[in-house]
């Protein structure tokens, strides 16, 4: 996972980069597997980065809403396959001013 900064909760101007070692250009789903630190679980639809071999997700207001470590997973599907990306941990802080 490429993030190169704190992410705190809230903040949009951020993009998850999660590399699969696959060649995606084939897949007809890409997403971005998470867990919040209170065990809520969804997905974001994700894209393809500059790489084709990573998926990636521009953060969108209301997504960053808890503090704490947060688990993330690229996924994608192939027309007969499935693959999952190893899970990556993103800690996310409370902002000192709102």
């Amino acid at each position: 996972m490429k993030i190169v900064q704190q992410v705190f909760v809230g903040q949009t101007l951020l993009t998850i980069q999660l590399d699969t070692e696959y060649v995606l250009t084939a897949a007809t789903k890409l997403s971005v597997l998470y867990r919040t630190p209170t065990g809520k679980i969804g997905e974001w639809v994700a894209s393809i980065g500059s790489d084709n071999t990573y998926i990636e997700y521009e953060v969108q207001d209301g997504d960053l809403t808890e503090p704490g470590e947060w688990e993330v997973q690229a996924y994608a599907e192939f027309a007969t396959k499935k693959i999952y990306g190893e899970i990556a941990t993103m800690r996310v802080y409370d902002p000192v001013f709102v």
